[in-house]
């Protein structure tokens, strides 16, 4: 089973991988990222990020940023990861964001 855990500062590259990997699906996540940084500190375009991990790669991650919206990318492991970053970051949901199958 993957690990799950928060993501902070020397976990960019590696999420930086996952996202290119995924591309156009990924855009926003990688926008924000590169925008706001790693750290949450409630500024825009900052969120807490959660993912998955196998072996040190991410496999899937969700994000929940300061205006309350979560964005998704997280596969199979999705309600794990998401509930990672919503009860780290401690703000409302607001709604979400990814790919379709994945929101509903």
């Amino acid at each position: 089973m993957p690990e799950i855990r928060l993501l902070g500062p020397g976990d960019e590259a590696a999420l930086d991988r996952f996202l290119i990997a995924h591309g156009d699906q990924a855009h926003l996540l990688q926008a924000n990222l590169r925008r706001g940084g790693i750290a949450d500190r409630g500024e825009p375009y900052q969120g807490t990020y959660a993912a998955s991990l196998a072996r040190g790669a991410v496999t899937g991650v969700a994000a929940h940023y300061w205006n309350g919206m979560v964005l998704l990318h997280a596969g199979r492991d999705l309600e794990r990861v998401a509930r990672c970053a919503l009860e780290a970051s401690n703000r409302p949901l607001a709604g979400l964001l990814g790919p379709w199958d994945q929101v509903v």
